[in-house]
């Protein structure tokens, strides 16, 4: 009876696993214990965690938690201020200067809605109107998220959380890398004139971006990684479509750079990997990075939560 209600279990853990699965266990005869990767969404509230089948047993046997950056680790005051020093336009120039007057009534008007302030305003337009075009996106961005799913708290968001919780447990918290490096990929490396273009197929498209955010986030609830990664990579066919250069840069560079730091993480003490849940799809996301060189990367399923031997 024991051995059928086993398999039962077992049965469930691979169906389950086979179209919901955001959890990966990492091993190597040459690392220490196992280690774990974890494919984030950074909007999302910490509490989704705990539908993650294994996650809690996962964190309990990891000695550090290391996410895209440290969070814990930095003063997000100072952080904040860091940002917009180095997103500050140039002092000749304001967004009011870089747009014409029909392009800044449609980014005002977006603004309204989403943070509840022309950024023609005169308050704003000295401070978040000096600001670049790459900087207001992701403003943007992240206003129109917290407006759709109620979400405010960036310290209850995952991978934040993550950290804070692997801090208060006595774990090591790091990055794989700085805050420099994300301000360069997403706003200073860019050209002002394709910051701009950008901006304005967010503005101009805004119940198109809603559905792919909808879709976006679905798919990660669903825990379905490869509707993540049709909808990570879909294609409208114009200018308001990533580059081939700024799809690189944005998912396997960065994978490529991370993977170069990973076999030493590990190799020091196992290590819970909290990344964006795209950079774990495709022929070059980190699942298939870490197999190319050698790791065993499984499911964490309820087979091993079922199947554990007892002590």
């Amino acid at each position: 009876m024991k051995k059928i209600v086993a398999l039962f279990f077992c049965m469930i853990a691979l169906a389950f696993s086979a179209n919901a699965q955001l959890l990966f266990s990492i091993s190597r005869n040459d690392i220490k214990g196992q280690s774990f990767i974890l494919g984030s969404h950074h909007f999302v509230n910490h509490d989704f965690l705990d539908s993650i089948a294994g996650f809690q047993d996962a964190f309990n046997e990891v000695q550090q938690v290391v996410g895209e950056i440290d969070m814990h680790g930095t003063d997000i005051t100072a952080m904040q201020s860091e940002i917009m020093r180095q997103c500050l336009l140039p002092d000749t120039l304001t967004l009011m200067a870089l747009f014409s007057d029909k392009e800044m009534e449609a980014v005002d008007s977006l603004a309204l809605q989403l943070i509840g302030a022309k950024l023609s305003n005169p308050f704003l337009a000295n401070t978040i109107g000096k600001l670049t075009p790459s900087f207001i996106l992701l403003l943007f961005q992240g206003a129109l998220y917290e407006k759709l799913y109620k979400t405010e708290n960036a310290n209850q968001k995952i991978d934040t959380y993550v950290q804070k919780l692997a801090a208060e447990k006595g774990k090591h918290v790091r990055g794989l890398e700085t805050l420099d490096d994300q301000v360069k990929l997403l706003i200073t490396d860019t050209p002002l004139d394709r910051q701009k273009e950008l901006l304005m197929c967010f503005v101009q498209n805004v119940d198109y971006n809603i559905s792919v955010l909808q879709m976006l986030t679905n798919a990660y609830l669903a825990m379905d990684l490869d509707k993540v990664q049709e909808v990570a990579f879909m294609q409208r066919g114009d200018k308001c479509d990533n580059t081939e250069e700024e799809q690189y840069a944005m998912l396997e560079g960065r994978n490529k750079q991370w993977m170069q730091q990973m076999p030493g993480i590990m190799a020091e003490m196992p290590t819970l990997f909290v990344v964006g849940a795209a950079h774990l799809v495709g022929d070059e996301g980190l699942i298939s990075l870490l197999r190319r060189n050698g790791y065993a990367v499984e499911p964490v399923t309820l087979i091993e939560k079922f199947t554990k031997p007892n002590n």
